[in-house]
């Protein structure tokens, strides 16, 4: 806002020197025409025909005009003297009174010059000095504006250079917060990717202790299962101990079945020799008859409980062993 002012003040002190440029001038212009009119074809003191094409009229010609037409009639010179010093060369043409003005009707066209033409041109002489003034002091102003307007030129083009640098700088502060703003968002997709992997690493490691606790408990499990198997095992191994003691003590009931049917029979036969050696012995023999039968009874029940016992430990040691090989399958599967 301060430059913007300063730019304001400046363009009004440009708008008053153009201004004044153009009062001087058309002060000028006016003197001028005024001049041009009044002297039309006056000689200079270049020597120019009176008679020829009139030229443009300047400051410097009409006061050269202006002289000459002083001295021709005779203004620069003392009241009743004087006059056949000047000669015929003094003299100004009536016409040339008649268009300026200057011809009053007492003059004499021998004598000198009568008060009215010397009162017109010390009028003349003031108008022409007030003139000159007047144009020094516009000069002047014309030169002191000439030298403000250049002032304000270059502070103005001062001011625009300023601008120019301000609004490059201007430029570049917002080319760097662009890019500022272009690396906070690089940054921002950066922490966001990176907070994403941070989450998906998390879950990673979740679903891995889930998996691990998984492992462990299967683990645990299968070491849980392993050891019921070897308890199993173990458990099989007593039972078939115990059956295989079962089969050796049935082995020696057996054996000793045997042995006593063999006795039996030893006796049988000796009851049938006695049978035959007299009656006295029908009695031994049928104690020895009834003795074999429930021998062989006895024996029969011992088989039948022998056999039975040996089915069933055969059929409990072949599904504990069906047990413990499925269990130790499954145990090894889970590890």
């Amino acid at each position: 806002r301060r430059r913007v002012a300063d730019a304001d003040e400046l363009r009004a002190q440009l708008d008053a020197v153009s201004r004044m440029h153009h009062n001087t001038t058309t002060q000028q212009r006016k003197l001028l025409l005024f001049l041009d009119k009044k002297l039309p074809q006056l000689p200079t003191s270049s020597g120019a025909d009176p008679g020829a094409q009139p030229q443009r009229l300047t400051m410097r010609s009409i006061s050269e005009r202006m002289e000459l037409l002083l001295k021709a009639a005779g203004a620069d010179k003392p009241a009743g003297g004087g006059a056949d010093s000047g000669g015929e060369e003094s003299r100004v043409p009536v016409q040339e009174l008649d268009l300026l003005g200057l011809r009053d009707g007492s003059a004499s066209e021998a004598g000198g010059a009568p008060s009215s033409v010397r009162a017109s041109a010390d009028s003349l002489r003031a108008m022409l000095e007030a003139s000159k003034l007047e144009a020094a002091t516009n000069a002047a102003e014309l030169e002191r504006a000439k030298t403000d307007k250049a002032t304000a030129i270059a502070k103005l083009r001062t001011l625009v250079d300023k601008f120019k640098a301000q609004a490059q700088q201007l430029k570049e502060a917002q080319a760097a917060l662009a890019a500022e703003r272009a690396g906070q968002d690089e940054a921002a997709d950066s922490t966001s990717k990176a907070t994403a992997l941070l989450e998906e690493a998390e879950a990673a490691r979740r679903a891995a202790e889930a998996d691990r606790a998984d492992m462990q408990a299967r683990l645990e499990a299968a070491s849980t299962a392993r050891s019921e198997a070897e308890r199993r095992s173990s458990a099989l191994k007593q039972r078939a101990e115990a059956s295989e003691r079962l089969a050796d003590q049935a082995a020696s009931a057996r054996a000793a079945v045997a042995a006593e049917l063999e006795q039996v029979q030893r006796r049988m036969a000796e009851l049938e020799a006695d049978s035959k050696r007299g009656v006295e012995g029908s009695a031994r023999a049928a104690e020895s008859a009834l003795a074999a039968s429930r021998a062989e009874a006895e024996l029969d029940d011992l088989k039948a409980q022998f056999d039975e016992m040996r089915q069933e430990l055969t059929e409990q040691i072949q599904a504990q062993r069906s047990s413990a090989e499925a269990a130790l399958e499954a145990s090894q599967a889970d590890a």
